[in-house]
């Protein structure tokens, strides 16, 4: 059984040390095979970018027999040695302009005293031109950048000193355009994706790899890598888990798979977390822990964010390329960093679904944000949400009341905020705590016997939720998509799953928007309807029984899923 290579971020160690190395380097030779290609790839932290920069620099140095066991291998790959630019911004942690000058200018220099160049020019951007025009003298160059905009990144919430070392940036990767004749490849690798009128203005002929289908699975595991190149990792688990296999497989993907890239929604897991819970045999928030989202939590609360219609938000394109310094957007922001992702994309609207990953981000967001509104420390609310859930199971109402109040009793009385809003939002995040720790669906499907068939009817869109479903009991709606998920995670499987009551969805929206206007919690279908609406509306739904047994319905105010027990 291979070691698993925890922390190790250089190929070559990897390789000449036995470690284990999912094998990437078919999509890898997509890349390199071209005459010539200038690649930006963004993706969250801990997620490969450096080992992919470190896999690249090797072939790139013509260092073939690295690659023995590997696909790349016995491909038709020249491996043409070339002189290689390699810079790690996340060496540098920049407090002003002056730093980050004079970090590049430090990396420049060791680059040519590695080739016996001496740089003559002082300036930043001067010397990388003349780098890359003297390297181009021994062959084309190769111009590596690992985490291109960690220097903004660290310093975010300066927005003037952020400005400034995006300024630097963008004069520095200018060059690369500017000295095209002499470069043969170029990847830029990060998490944010700034707006090309950004730090990219003067690099126009940057291809952006990070939503292309074809390398949506380049850097993450798929189930397949997964489930042969871990085998042996995962018989040993079993031990310890005390399950059979198939539900050991299903438990990992529900805490760590869903990662999606491309509208494919090829999803991947994080490698962090998986070479974590194999070399720990545990369960654990391995990559939400590795890094606390503080500025996240900030920005969302300062946007006054509606929490309940984050987990299942629809966007255009356009959300994908708006991040700016100037204007922060939330969603964008939480797309890049890996804790909201892609789960479904309709071709006609050219929208996509966007929805927390996994149990391990969703748990672990909500608690942070938990703590964030309530001001209970997130090491308490992990405590109190299963107080909550064994106050409920022991009918002990007297605990369970006395417990809520713990979540409101330190928020400061000066804040200044709609309080009816704030109060709501604890409300759902405390309730979100529960619905995950009990994980409802897998103790239903519990009690069916094999093949045993449920249905499951739940209302439909987030930002219909209002007053009605407060009176319902409703603790929040769903997209269909996330229903879904919630059944696949569960030992069931989808057999039909489609909107309904649809003939009524128009007055459906109309009741609610009515509501909005008037600012009022009154809606229709409090009281009882008289006999001939009712009929009226066996009506309808009888229509629609007949429209279901034949197709799904593209929309509606309700969702119903027939699922059965694998």
């Amino acid at each position: 059984m291979k070691r698993l290579p925890v922390g190790i971020q250089t190929f070559r160690d990897i390789v000449q040390n036995d470690y284990l190395y999912v094998d990437k380097t078919e999509k890898i030779f997509d890349l390199v095979n071209n005459p010539k290609g200038v690649y930006f790839l963004s993706r969250p932290r801990r997620f490969g970018k450096s080992l992919l920069i470190s896999t690249l620099n090797e072939i790139f140095e013509g260092e073939k027999e690295l690659f023995k066991d590997l696909w790349i291998y016995k491909a038709d790959y020249a491996w043409e040695k070339h002189p290689v630019v390699r810079i790690d911004f996340s060496k540098e942690k920049a407090e002003n302009k002056d730093d980050l000058k004079g970090f590049i200018l430090y990396q420049l220099k060791n680059i040519a005293d590695k080739y016996g160049i001496s740089l003559t020019r002082d300036k930043y951007y001067e010397a990388f031109d003349e780098l890359l025009t003297q390297l181009s003298q021994i062959n084309k160059v190769v111009v590596l950048i690992d985490e291109y905009d960690k220097p903004i990144i660290d310093n975010i919430e300066n927005k003037e000193l952020a400005i400034e070392l995006r300024e630097i940036l963008k004069g520095f990767y200018t060059i690369i355009k500017a000295c095209d004749e002499h470069i043969r490849f170029v990847l830029l690798t990060g998490v944010s994706k700034f707006s090309r009128a950004g730090v990219f203005s003067g690099l126009n002929n940057l291809k952006d790899i990070s939503m292309n289908a074809g390398y949506s699975s380049l850097l993450g595991i798929t189930r397949q890598e997964m489930v042969s190149c871990f085998k042996e990792h995962i018989d040993q688990f079993l031990e310890s888990e005390g399950i059979d296999k198939s539900e050991l497989i299903k438990k990992i993907t529900y805490w760590y798979d869903g990662f999606c890239f491309s509208r494919s929604c090829e999803k991947v897991f994080n490698p962090f977390s998986m070479l974590l819970l194999f070399d720990n045999a545990e369960f654990s928030n391995y990559w939400f822990e590795s890094a606390t989202p503080s500025f996240l939590i900030k920005l969302i609360k300062g946007k006054d964010l509606d929490l309940s219609r984050l987990d299942g938000v629809k966007v255009d394109e356009s959300a994908f390329s708006s991040y700016e310094i100037e204007n922060l957007k939330v969603v964008p922001i939480l797309f890049q960093t890996g804790y909201l992702t892609i789960t479904g994309y309709d071709k006609e609207r050219m929208e996509y679904t966007l929805a927390y990953p996994n149990f391990e981000v969703k748990n672990s967001m909500t608690e942070c944000l938990a703590e964030a509104y309530s001001y209970v420390e997130r090491e308490l609310v992990h405590g109190y949400a299963w107080k909550l859930i064994d106050a409920l199971r022991e009918h002990d109402f007297e605990l369970f009341f006395d417990t809520l109040r713990v979540f409101f009793a330190d928020i400061p009385y000066d804040l200044h905020i709609n309080r009816e809003k704030y109060y709501q939002t604890i409300f759902y995040l405390i309730f979100s705590l529960i619905g995950l720790k009990v994980k409802a669906l897998i103790k239903i499907a519990g009690l069916l016997k094999p093949a045993g068939t449920l249905i499951i009817t739940v209302p439909a869109y987030s930002w219909l939720y209002g007053a009605h479903d407060k009176m319902l009991h409703h603790f929040r709606r769903y997209s269909k998509n996330t229903l879904n998920e919630i059944i696949n995670y569960s030992d069931l499987k989808v057999l039909k799953s489609s909107y309904f009551n649809t003939l009524l969805f128009p007055l459906v929206i109309l009741a609610r928007l009515t509501d909005m206007l008037k600012n009022s919690d009154a809606s229709i279908g409090y009281s009882t309807p008289n006999n001939i609406v009712n009929h009226l509306f066996y009506r309808v739904f009888s229509i629609e029984t007949i429209l279901l047994n034949k197709t799904n319905l593209p929309f509606g105010a309700s969702i119903v899923a027939v699922c059965r027990k694998t």
